[in-house]
């Protein structure tokens, strides 16, 4: 029964992490308790990341597409933010949150909140499995392993910790993944493909929106092994950036461009003010060339290089237009 179920579900526009840790952790809360009540769901569709490794570990059931949160019972994994969550989240029973982002959650009862500083969700959902003497089967193990590795870039990123290096030795035994750097460029390989895709997909693979002080931004980003192709559609990106800013009520839109090989991000910039982007532009310390931040060096975390700057921008008292 409908009333019975207990959706498992991460962020907009989903990334790896969003989808694997709401399967993985769907599962666990099952044996657990001995039942199937627990459902995994996503709110988008899965990028092509996540497609390809479904097709590695041969695991062909989507997580259950949700996107109104009425009525209904929610754990919420990979995110915490109302902003990032499901339409009416406020109307729905939240009864858990498993989450290695900022926290900024209010709840009025309470609830089980486990939030941890690591590089994923996947690392600190491997302990609850451990917690709990619940055995990882190997195909959930291939996707908490590739979130990890995912979410850390293979421990390029500054978000990775000793914790999830340790998590995904453990996980690739089980796995059965023997080298890791080839599973990992096989991955990266199938995100980066963006020949296919459309200038709206491509902004869209992996986008969060921020509430700065009230002003509403979205922060995207797309990980490639160069970025030549991305420049040589750099007119109609910026044009959808735009068109996706007129039609929610977003002041900025901010696109990291990251260069997997070179550890270095370039940013895309739109608002609908041109000293905005100037101060976002301020923000990495440098000034925007026609839309553009280019070379920021190391730059490869949207959570702990990217947003705090343009958080910071939003959060001085000088005036922005809301």
């Amino acid at each position: 029964m409908e009333d019975e179920k207990i959706y498992v579900v991460g962020h907009r526009n989903p990334d790896t992490d969003s989808i694997c840790s709401a399967i993985a952790y769907a599962y666990l809360k099952n044996k657990e308790e001995n039942t199937e009540k627990y459902i995994p769901a996503r709110q988008g569709k899965i990028n092509s990341e996540t497609h390809f490794i479904f097709k590695y570990f041969d695991y062909t059931i989507l997580p259950h597409l949700i996107q109104d949160a009425e009525g209904k019972k929610i754990i919420l994994v990979d995110h915490n933010e109302e902003d990032q969550s499901l339409k009416n989240i406020k109307k729905a029973d939240v009864l858990e949150v498993v989450d290695h982002h900022n926290v900024n959650f209010s709840l009025g009862k309470p609830i089980f909140f486990l939030a941890e500083p690591v590089g994923c969700t996947a690392t600190i959902i491997l302990d609850l499995f451990k917690s709990k003497n619940i055995t990882v089967p190997k195909h959930i193990a291939g996707l908490m392993v590739s979130s990890i590795i995912s979410d850390t870039l293979l421990f390029k990123s500054p978000v990775t910790t000793q914790k999830d290096r340790i998590a995904v030795e453990k996980l690739l035994k089980i796995a059965g993944i023997e080298n890791v750097k080839e599973y990992a460029f096989e991955m990266f390989s199938a995100k980066a493909r963006i020949d296919k895709k459309t200038a709206e997909e491509i902004i869209n693979c992996d986008l969060k929106e921020y509430d700065f002080n009230g002003v509403k931004v979205t922060i995207g980003q797309v990980e490639l092994f160069n970025l030549d192709k991305i420049y040589g559609r750099k007119d109609e990106i910026i044009a959808s950036m735009k068109k996706h800013i007129e039609c929610r009520e977003l002041k900025s839109f901010v696109l990291m461009l990251t260069n997997i090989d070179e550890e270095y991000s370039d940013l895309f910039i739109v608002a609908k003010k041109v000293c905005t982007i100037e101060r976002i532009a301020s923000a990495f310390g440098t000034q925007p060339q026609y839309n553009t931040v280019s070379n920021l060096e190391g730059v490869l975390s949207r959570k702990k290089q990217v947003v705090p700057p343009i958080q910071e921008v939003f959060l001085k008292k000088y005036s922005v237009n809301k």
